[in-house]
């Protein structure tokens, strides 16, 4: 085994690496489905809700963007909820959340962007 047979192995290796860079950045986007439930209970349950729903997570790297949307439903309440946000570093800081949460008769709606 010499110097020379280390390089070439290395400039090999190099060569593999960039070429399937690109690949694995135009990737598709990741995506993550979760479900949830929750039981609340409101002034020592004198009000009680069951909430069913899921989550759906996309997180696309090569594009450096995220999505998560989520709804449930249950008895008498209500919600969705809709966030958006760019990939710095690994994090991601919200650009775009939208919320609607509701319990019979009332509902609240939140739109709160970043520029």
């Amino acid at each position: 085994m010499s110097i020379d047979d280390i390089r070439r192995r290395d400039f090999l290796a190099l060569t593999l690496a960039v070429l399937l860079a690109p690949a694995r950045l135009s990737a598709e986007p990741a995506v993550r489905r979760n479900t949830y439930e929750v039981d609340i209970g409101i002034l020592y349950h004198m009000l009680t809700f069951h909430l069913e729903g899921s989550f759906d997570e996309r997180v696309d790297r090569g594009a450096g963007r995220y999505e998560v949307r989520g709804a449930g439903q249950g008895s008498g309440i209500a919600n969705r909820l809709e966030s958006s946000g760019v990939l710095r570093n690994g994090q991601g800081p919200t650009v775009l959340l939208r919320t609607d949460m509701g319990t019979r008769p009332r509902r609240v709606l939140v739109h709160a962007a970043r520029a």
